[in-house]
């Protein structure tokens, strides 16, 4: 993943950021677009203390922190598009020692930061948009290894839009364009009938993470 720092201006400010109005709270919550890279510091029986270069030092719950490093495990060691998949008894084998390892004082963790605009800038952390963010790249690291291997995926083609049609590949929605469908020339009428709402094999023709964008083309 890309290394991301906070950058240390005027009130720890994160950039680049989201925020979004709280009218129940009337306050502004700061969200950094990625994961913000901190340091534990101290690791007690109930509780993990981060240092992210923020004040305060943050503290989080550390039953909180294991479930959540048992999903990222889960994520990082499982396939949503290929077929190689690793056993349970596999993944209960390894995670122990994986989880004790990541508990390690100076162990370097990334997590989504919150911050609280108030007169006392509050941080917090997290953890389901953290998931989120991890299983979203490790989806788009598996589109990009079948696209630089030329394999193939498959996909369910929903409905058609400008230029082409949807298709729900995984955990997101990708486009086709109508070439690649209809090989020679054909009416929408026998397209549809065709070929909507069919399961196809497809390649990755070009991915983009940031702008959440894949385009396919016919295997």
């Amino acid at each position: 993943m890309t290394n991301n720092k906070i950058i240390l201006q005027d009130q720890q400010e994160l950039i680049p950021c989201v925020r979004k109005y709280q009218d129940n709270i009337n306050l502004f919550i700061t969200s950094p677009k990625h994961l913000i890279e901190g340091t534990i510091i101290l690791v007690t029986k109930s509780e993990i203390y981060l240092d992210f270069g923020t004040k305060p030092i943050i503290k989080l719950s550390k039953k909180s922190y294991i479930k959540n490093l048992v999903q990222v495990y889960i994520i990082l060691n499982n396939s949503y598009l290929l077929i190689d998949r690793p056993t349970n008894k596999k993944i209960k084998l390894n995670i122990k020692d994986w989880i004790k390892r990541k508990l390690n004082i100076s162990q370097k963790v990334k997590l989504k930061l919150n911050k609280i605009d108030s007169i006392k800038n509050i941080y917090t952390i997290d953890l389901e948009k953290t998931l989120e963010y991890i299983k979203y790249n490790k989806f788009f690291h598996e589109l990009e290894n079948i696209k630089n291997t030329d394999s193939s995926v498959k996909g369910f083609i929903m409905n058609p839009i400008k230029g082409g049609f949807s298709v729900a590949l995984g955990g997101i929605i990708a486009f086709l364009p109508r070439k690649q469908l209809a090989r020679k020339k054909i009416s929408n009428k026998m397209l549809y009938k065709n070929f909507l709402h069919s399961s196809m094999n497809f390649k990755i023709s070009k991915t983009s993470i940031n702008a959440k964008n894949v385009i396919l083309t016919r295997a």
